[in-house]
């Protein structure tokens, strides 16, 4: 597992971590979102052993971050943000390097970078050099060099940036099918809803600081797409007094219905009756978009 207890960092006189705690079980994605400058980053190079924090402890299955740094590496897994891989290797080059790296040679050396190839989707790209691979492919392959001491925790910053959404959906599915091997796994993502397909929980970190969704009536939220102009709808959406945010993404409008509302039909009926033809609604699955927007609202109005 993954334990995080009352950690601070700073940098200079900057506080990026403040009292952070955090428990990853086996076999549980933890997902961790928060705006840039979060502290995100700095949390998982901390318990990756690249950072030593200045308070608190850290242990990944039981070994300390700051005393047994060597023995955390055996059993940790990570990804950092824009992991890159030497352009100029082969796939086998570059898988057998972190073979070597993890301590295998030999026979036991070629069954893993066997193993890691076909779970990379990459069968018969094996001499391929990683420059002519897509973005998805090599970053499958980058999460295969963290995969390859058999890990009993994993720590991703970041794995799908920049991929395509078949790509995206990939990486997510081989996440998920290691956690569900018994791995501890904590996954950040600017990328909400990828958060809310694959962690079990998603955990927000504003200022340094986890903070706790607020308790209060959930807002339901929604994904439409229009035909026409999509500015002219997120406009009239936005002044719908039912709607708490409303936001264009990829051509579509995410909004939250407030908790107070019946429905949204009265919403749907606006924007038809607006001349903004309605071509699907989509009900989102969960609600961390508005915990996230809350808890970074929040966050604003303490510091203001």
């Amino acid at each position: 597992m993954i334990e995080v207890h009352e950690v601070t960092h700073r940098f200079d006189r900057f506080r990026v971590l403040d009292d952070v705690s955090l428990l990853v079980e086996p076999g549980e994605v933890v997902g961790l979102v928060g705006p840039n400058g979060a502290g995100k980053t700095t949390l998982m190079r901390t318990i990756a052993t690249l950072l030593s924090p200045m308070s608190g402890r850290v242990r990944v299955a039981g070994h300390d971050v700051r005393t047994r740094p060597s023995d955390v590496r055996q059993v940790l897994g990570y990804l950092p943000e824009q992991a890159r891989l030497d352009p100029d290797l082969t796939v086998t080059e570059a898988l057998e390097l972190f073979a070597e790296i993890a301590g295998h040679g030999g026979r036991e050396r070629r069954r893993r970078v066997a193993r890691a190839v076909e779970q990379a989707g990459l069968s018969g790209r094996e001499r391929s050099l990683l420059r002519e691979l897509s973005k998805g492919q090599q970053q499958r392959a980058a999460l295969q060099t963290a995969l390859m001491n058999d890990p009993k925790a994993l720590v991703l910053d970041e794995p799908t940036d920049g991929l395509d959404p078949g790509g995206r959906e990939t990486l997510l599915e081989q996440i998920r099918d290691v956690t569900d091997r018994g791995c501890a796994t904590l996954v950040s993502s600017h990328v909400l809803p990828e958060l809310e397909i694959v962690a079990d929980r998603t955990l927000i970190l504003v200022d340094g600081r986890i903070r706790p969704a607020e308790q209060r009536p959930p807002e339901r939220s929604f994904r439409m797409l229009v035909v026409g102009d999509v500015d002219a709808a997120h406009i009239v959406l936005a002044q719908h007094p039912d709607v708490a945010h409303a936001v264009v993404e990829d051509g579509r409008i995410c909004f939250d219905l407030k908790a107070s509302a019946e429905d949204v039909s009265d919403v749907v009926r606006m924007v038809v009756s607006s001349g903004v033809g309605l071509l699907a609604l989509e009900v989102l699955q969960s609600d961390l978009r508005s915990e996230f927007r809350r808890a970074v609202e929040s966050n604003e109005r303490v510091q203001s």
